[in-house]
């Protein structure tokens, strides 16, 4: 649980300025809200009394208070010394910035130093917030619709929530009414001190809390909500805390793991900080598990979670203690320093790794922004947390696990309830370091991490062997991912080198220095450290957020070293190793050939880490080579990268499957094809024998048309009456509508082609020569590192469901076979529970993409009855996995039914179905008919994600600029420079086809045909 006093105290996004003349000393607060039903349905009012000390006398105030209604007679002030009643002249906003924030209060009468007086306000706001912060309203259906309302005030949206001086540095003692209907549970930071049926309003009942210790505004949090007190328990640490779990009955059966984790989660956190959470007697601490939520909040004594974080899977479950993990450290946040409003990230290599990949995606773009940048938009401060994580991480790294958590509880215990900056807790990890001699005299750690903090980007480092004089030489320069584009920087970074050797692989560490006004001081020279025959690995255990650049000699010895023995090169070393090299390929510093060369130790790879990473470049590749005539030479080097683990991994995992199997699927769909009613010339190909395309000429569209089918005349369904309705609500297109877009000359075949193959959508089998790689002299992988398969509804390795998915992916014939075998055991039984849990995905997508229309509907009735959000959101995935336009369009239409599919899975159908060939066109479509529709309903974030796969499918400038003027016309200023990376991404990939792509075709080729030979 490292880096939360780290990220908290970096930055605060608390904007204003303090007003010097006035300090609030007690908020005593009272909120009635109403959610449903009445006129004042998704609203709420509240009355605020602040108590005020007056600093310097002074007859206005400022305080913050955004979108709230406020009435000028109902504020006023009462002098504490003589109760006299002082009113409000006018209340207006600053002239120059008529949107701020700051809202000035002008009085009748001078307040006067050293006075106290109790400010009053009355105001009203809204629930029904798209944004989904401040305080705020969600809907969801059961099948009745129901509500539930929470605050997100991190990190300056109380403001939002009720008029308050809403800066980080004012802790301030509060005391909470709520007064709601008597349906609604409340709860808040602190205990019930009372609860009573409201005097006037008929069904409403009043709960007052106990008063908060002194708190920053941002820091308090409450909900109302209907779920239910499922679990109880009690922690055994200095002070017995009482634990809840809140939550629908619906998941009682997952929450198991959550309250065998939790107190745990609170003594060791306990023991980190050294003192209890809450002081002088016992508290409570509330987990609260809310339907449709797709955030994680956290503050004292108060935790709130969505039920789909509590996916039954083993690697779901991984990700759910870690989040609870961070969650449960969050409560410490304000109780002992000033919170400024960050997320943490648990201290697991997995879950480092995962951040690594998402923050140097973005960083690496030329205009990412630095840390310190005063930005709102969630993709900014997204990269800014995830990127203090890694600081943290390097921090750690540097001086060492011991020193680091010495440092913590020193600095907790000096200035535990104190507003304190970023620099006394440098000071601290310094002296601690000093002291064990882990940090040159000279080096000062506030210098190192404000070269973080203070500019964009991360560096890149060269390392340039000198066999010759035993020298290895380091130098820096900004790392810039985008293809084919150079530019200059003067940017430079301090930070530790952290490497190891063939014969030292205990970890030896260096410092890189940043002199800017000195080039030559910012390099590194190590000397005597390898022989002319050893490797070297830089930033071992992923110590620094860096990449690393060797030279080709050190590329080929690690290369060697990994087919030798892979286990001399730490875990996380080898998946930061692979994941430096496809990155670097891509963007052009490294040949592919070298990056396959050093990939070819990976069929022996029994790390699900390692894997996970370097598919996540591979399919970025795939997403690119899937739509140029090149694909097939990119398949045949997956297949045989991917086959011979998979196979091994399939003997484990069931029976081995029928051989005919897939040909009786294959005939089935044909049959019910041929019954169907032809289309015309338009109608769609039957998936027998002749659907698999040849590899020969005509098989696949040329490189300068394979991009896309045309638009021409009969390229796309009407979008008129449908004649076959299949669920009595959607139906099926006419038949004298065309059935799909196609390519006008047939180029693409519309089985397998239809779709692109994303998350285990797989287009076909195929049964020639290609699909069954050679294994070459390279071994079988370890059987330490993937654990048994069972068959039925038995449980499946994170790496076998990951090679699983692959291998379907990539048309290994066992896989389909296999996968097919599943999906029909599934259909019989009309329940997935036969499906082995990790499988299921990938399963049903071969399933519907292969089966007849009957399966599709199987699975929708399935989706229907299926009270699970988790199972809702696979189930809903594989019917997306249809390569039939009258089946996507449907869910399209279903994306904004809120009585077919809630709010919490829109997002991702519309990514599932988007990301398929065919889904693109039917989305586009789609897209321009409801753009103004989408932007209403949804927040920044998720017309974020519902854009997202459109512009990571287009694969030409033209396409790019078509969807850029849709944006331009339809979406905010601020919501495009939200989009503003997300366009930067496509043109990198654009620019990557142009530059990198035939440069892989010839790596591949080389490659493959050595290994055939």
């Amino acid at each position: 649980m490292l880096g939360l006093l780290l990220i908290a105290l970096v930055h605060s996004l608390a904007s204003g300025v303090a007003d010097d003349n006035v300090e609030p000393i007690y908020y005593n607060l009272t909120i009635l809200t109403r959610m449903e039903g009445g006129s004042a349905q998704n609203r709420y009012e509240g009355f605020v009394a602040i108590d005020l000390a007056v600093k310097n006398s002074t007859k206005q105030l400022t305080i913050f208070s955004t979108e709230l209604n406020l009435v000028v007679h109902k504020t006023w002030l009462l002098r504490k010394y003589t109760g006299r009643r002082i009113s409000v002249v006018k209340a207006t906003r600053s002239k120059n910035k008529p949107s701020a924030d700051e809202l000035i209060i002008v009085f009748t009468h001078t307040l006067w130093l050293g006075e106290t007086y109790t400010l009053y306000i009355y105001f009203q706001g809204a629930l029904n917030k798209p944004q989904k912060f401040g305080y705020f309203s969600v809907r969801y259906n059961t099948p009745v619709p129901h509500f539930y309302a929470l605050t997100h005030m991190e990190p300056a949206y109380a403001r939002y929530v009720f008029p308050c001086f809403d800066l980080p540095h004012l802790r301030t003692k509060l005391h909470l009414r709520m007064h709601h209907h008597k349906q609604y549970v409340a709860l808040s930071n602190m205990p019930v001190a009372e609860k009573k049926a409201h005097p006037s309003i008929e069904d409403f009942e009043v709960t007052i809390f106990e008063d908060t210790p002194p708190l920053p505004t941002h820091m308090m949090m409450w909900t109302l909500h209907s779920m239910e007190n499922l679990l109880n328990t009690t922690t055994n640490g200095t002070m017995g805390v009482n634990i809840s779990i809140w939550s629908r009955p619906i998941v009682k059966d997952r929450l198991d793991f959550v309250m065998a984790v939790t107190p745990k989660l609170l003594s060791d956190s306990e023991t980190l900080f050294g003192q209890p959470l809450f002081s002088g007697k016992s508290g409570k601490f509330d987990v609260v598990v809310l339907p449709e939520y797709s955030d994680q909040r956290s503050s004292m004594g108060l935790l709130v979670i969505g039920e789909y974080d509590l996916g039954p899977s083993n690697a779901s479950k991984e990700i759910l203690h870690e989040s609870l993990a961070a969650l449960v450290v969050r409560q410490w946040h304000g109780r002992l320093v000033a919170s400024m409003g960050h997320q943490d990230v648990s201290h697991n290599m997995s879950r480092l790794l995962s951040v690594r990949l998402r923050v140097m995606e973005q960083d690496s773009l030329p205009q990412s922004r630095e840390v310190a940048a005063h930005l709102r938009g969630p993709a900014h401060r997204n990269l800014r947390n995830s990127k203090m994580c890694l600081l943290t991480h390097m921090l750690c790294m540097a001086l060492g696990e011991k020193i680091f958590y010495g440092g913590i509880k020193s600095f907790v215990k000096r200035y535990a309830n104190m507003t304190v900056g970023p620099n006394l807790l440098w000071q601290e990890f310094q002296q601690a370091g000093r002291r064990a001699l882990r940090l040159p005299l000279s080096l000062e750690l506030a210098t190192v991490m404000n070269s973080w903090f203070d500019q964009p980007g991360f560096p890149l480092i060269t390392v340039l062997r000198d066999d010759i004089n035993s020298s290895v030489t380091l130098k820096q320069q900004r790392y810039i991912q985008t293809t084919g584009m150079a530019i200059e920087s003067k940017s430079c970074w301090w930070l530790p080198i952290i490497y190891i050797t063939k014969t030292h692989p205990q970890a030896q560490t260096e410092w890189l220095g940043c002199h800017t006004n000195n080039p030559e001081l910012k390099t590194l020279e190590l000397r005597h450290v390898i022989e002319p025959d050893e490797w070297i690995l830089v930033n071992a255990e992923v110590a620094a957020p860096i990449r690393i650049f060797y030279d080709l000699r050190n590329w080929r010895l690690l290369a060697k070293a990994l087919r030798e023995n892979f286990t001399q090169v730490p875990e996380v070393s080898r998946a930061a190793l692979l994941d430096d090299a496809l990155h670097l390929s891509w963007a052009g510093y490294l040949p592919y050939s070298v990056t396959l060369d050093l990939m070819r130790y990976l069929r022996n790879e029994t790390s699900h880490l390692v894997w996970q990473t370097a598919v996540s470049s591979l399919e970025k590749l795939q997403s690119i080579m899937y739509l140029t005539t090149g694909y097939r030479i990119f398949k045949l080097y997956m297949k045989q990268l991917v086959g011979p683990p998979f196979k091994e991994i399939l003997k484990t995992m069931s029976s081995p499957p029928k051989k005919n199997m897939m040909s009786k699927m294959m005939m089935l769909k044909a049959r019910a094809e041929d019954a169907k009613p032809t289309h015309g010339a338009d109608s769609q190909h039957t998936v027998g024998e002749d659907s698999k395309p040849t590899h020969g000429a005509g098989s696949k569209p040329t490189d300068g048309a394979d991009s896309k089918p045309t638009h021409g005349a009969g390229s796309k369904p009407t979008e008129g009456t449908d004649s076959k309705p299949t669920d009595g609500t959607d139906s099926k297109p006419t038949e004298g509508a065309n059935s799909k877009p196609t390519n006008g000359a047939d180029s693409k075949p519309t089985d397998g082609a239809n779709s692109k193959p994303t998350n285990g959508a797989d287009s076909k089998p195929t049964d020639g020569a290609d699909s069954k790689p050679t294994d070459g002299a390279d071994s079988k992988p370890t059987d330490g590192a993937d654990s048994k398969h069972t068959d039925g509804a038995g449980s499946v390795s994170s790496l076998g469901a990951m090679l699983y998915r692959l291998a379907c992916q990539f048309d290994i014939h066992e896989c389909m076979a296999d996968a097919l075998i599943k999906f029909s055991q599934a259909m019989d039984k009309a329940s997935t529970d036969v499906i082995p849990e990790g499988l299921r995905d990938t399963v049903l997508c071969i399933g519907i993409r292969h089966g007849v229309e009957e399966f599709w509907v199987v699975v929708r009735d399935m989706y229907k009855k299926s009270q699970e959000e988790t199972e809702k959101r696979v189930l809903l995935h594989a019917l997306s996995c249809s390569t039939e336009y009258w089946a996507l369009r449907k869910l399209l239409l279903w994306a904004l039914d809120r009585k077919m599919v809630p709010r919490s899975l829109t997002v991702g159908l519309l990514t599932s179905v988007l990301k398929g060939y065919l889904g693109y066109y039917v989305g586009k479509q789609f897209l321009m008919k409801n753009m103004d529709q989408i932007v209403r309903r949804f927040n920044s974030q998720s017309i974020f994600s519902i854009l997202k796969p459109f512009v990571e499918t287009v694969t030409s400038n033209d396409e790019l600029a078509e969807l850029e003027g849709l944006f331009r016309e339809k979406l905010s200023e601020s919501m495009l420079n939200h989009i503003g990376d997300l366009m930067e991404s496509a043109y990198d990939k654009i620019n990557w086809r142009k530059y990198q792509y035939y440069e892989l075709l010839i790596a591949i080729k080389n490659y493959t045909t050595e290994k055939l030979e």
